[in-house]
């Protein structure tokens, strides 16, 4: 299910071309997290998907921890990466967040604020330290 609505107004009013139901946003997305969450079953860590443009097409992708904010703005510093150990013993976690650059010109189709080669975004992963 694909959200109708964010915190900058609905996909329509957005970007004309969003439509719910449209395959090429269903193929977008549904593999992503699909993925992400056979990751979490797994039990091989967490990944999740965040906004850095200020301007999330879905909201539940906004920076929502301190570790996501402060690699958000250290991404938009220029850095190609931000990590951390969080926890003790068999309860340490490497938190690591990448670079998710408008890496074609179809990533400004559905993200306009953005430019080719722009920061879009990053992905955030959460991994047990074994």
């Amino acid at each position: 299910e694909f959200p109708a609505e964010s915190s900058v107004g609905t996909m329509a009013e957005q970007n004309p071309l969003w439509n719910s139901s449209s395959p090429l946003v269903f193929l977008m997305d549904s593999p992503s997290k699909l993925s992400f969450k056979d990751m979490e079953a797994k039990g091989w860590g967490k990944v999740r998907l965040v906004d850095a443009t200020g301007k999330p097409l879905n909201a539940e992708n906004a920076p929502q921890t301190p570790f996501e904010k402060n690699a958000i703005a250290a991404l938009r510093r220029g850095e190609s990466y931000f990590e951390e150990i969080a926890g003790d013993g068999d309860r340490r976690t490497l938190r690591a967040a990448t670079v998710v650059p408008a890496v074609m010109p179809a990533c400004v189709t559905c993200h306009p604020s953005v430019k080719e080669g722009q920061l879009l975004g990053s992905l955030v992963y959460e991994l047990p330290v074994r």
